[in-house]
């Protein structure tokens, strides 16, 4: 009967999604999370043992910026932009300027050597973290140096203080430098389990989970199923994605698209108080160090960044990204539980006993802010 209610309920949702129309900005934004998520991820890293997490939007920014200071439609495109309208760009920017306590969304743009800034750079230039606040000491690799200007970061110094000489390219002009941290540590469960993760090799390891049953929806699809959990007030929700057939978390990720991953997003949304359902989810954390993405970057079509490129906001003259960086970290490992557990009626139970997939999407629309296979929790 469940089923069947979801089956309705999923049905009625696009019935209603086509009468209005999708939002196309969240569905434009997913696609390329997705998509980048994806073309970051090495054939050769793909193990069980081989997490790996991404914060897209903030890449996506910053190509916005050089989109739209060259007013190039082709990179446009490149970053899934509406080249005609700044208003699209200005909604990739909004909602991640986030630092609060343990989430920070840091972007920002660095110069080897110094250019003739134009006022229409600074303008563009609001739309990132640059204030003396710009600091993560969380991530030292991104920002080493703690500043009171941003123009202490333009000057050559900066390269040689955060980043290893020889992972950056000599010729570059620009480099796109961004960090992610979720540390949903304070997220209290309403208790604690144990429980076996198993391996697609067939290796078992007991793992510490965590139950949830407050502000949690679980839902059957097609190829997954998955679960909403609502982080209070933060603007956030964090979704997680079980393949039902046993495949790596990072191959399932490779077979989904925007259109499904909102779809199932709104689905759950709508779930939500409408029964009782219970999420049982191994602690675990995923850090991604430092990355360089120029090759995924390059492999969706971006690859004019890297090459002699006009920025007319930024200056008269021909200038060129040399490297994109990122770091993004994701931890769920509280040290206590709130509330207590409830068994008054059979629960709709979502349990994360082997290969999963997380993503952190806006509450209000879906839009993936961050993704992360998780092919083996790490220890407690």
């Amino acid at each position: 009967m469940k089923r069947f209610f979801i089956y309705v309920a999923f049905s009625f949702f696009c019935l209603v999604l086509q009468a209005l129309g999708a939002d196309d900005f969240v569905r434009f934004s997913n696609g390329f999370s997705i998509l980048l998520f994806n073309k970051s991820v090495s054939s050769n890293s793909v193990k069980d043992t081989a997490n790996f997490c991404l914060c897209p939007p903030l890449t996506q920014t910053q190509g916005g910026a050089f989109c739209f200071a060259g007013g190039g439609e082709n990179l446009a495109k490149a970053f899934f932009l509406k080249p005609s309208s700044g208003n699209f760009y200005g909604r990739f920017a909004e909602g991640l300027k986030v630092r609060k306590g343990d989430i920070s969304l840091e972007s920002a743009v660095f110069s080897r050597r110094f250019l003739p800034l134009k006022k229409a750079y600074s303008e563009i230039l609001k739309n990132f973290s640059l204030s003396a606040e710009s600091f993560n000491p969380a991530l030292v690799d991104v920002a080493a140096i703690k500043i009171s200007q941003w123009f202490d970061w333009v000057s050559f110094g900066f390269q040689k203080d955060v980043f290893k000489p020889e992972n950056v390219s000599e010729n570059a002009d620009f480099m796109l430098a961004s960090s992610a941290v979720f540390n949903f540590d304070f997220v209290l469960p309403n208790g604690f389990a144990d429980l076996k993760f198993t391996f697609k090799n067939g290796k078992v390891v007991d793992k510490k989970a965590m139950v949830f049953t407050d502000d949690v929806a679980v839902g059957e699809f097609k190829d997954f199923d998955a679960a909403v959990l609502n982080v209070k007030n933060t603007g956030f929700s964090i979704v997680f994605i079980k393949p039902k057939n046993f495949e790596r978390a990072k191959e399932m990720l490779s077979k989904l698209d925007a259109e499904s991953v909102e779809n199932a997003f709104n689905v759950l949304k709508m779930l939500a108080n409408s029964a009782e359902f219970r999420l049982i989810v191994p602690k675990f954390k995923l850090d991604s160090a430092l990355m360089n993405l120029n090759t995924a970057m390059e492999s969706i079509g971006a690859g004019a960044i890297f090459g002699k490129t006009e920025y007319p906001k930024f200056s008269d003259e021909k200038l060129n990204v040399g490297n994109v960086f990122q770091a993004a970290f994701f931890s769920m490992r509280p040290a206590a539980s709130g509330g207590g557990l409830t068994t008054s009626s059979p629960a709709k139970t979502l349990v994360l006993d082997r290969p999963f997939a997380v993503a952190v999407c806006e509450a209000k629309t879906g839009r993936i802010i961050f993704l992360g296979a998780v092919e083996n929790p790490k220890a407690n």
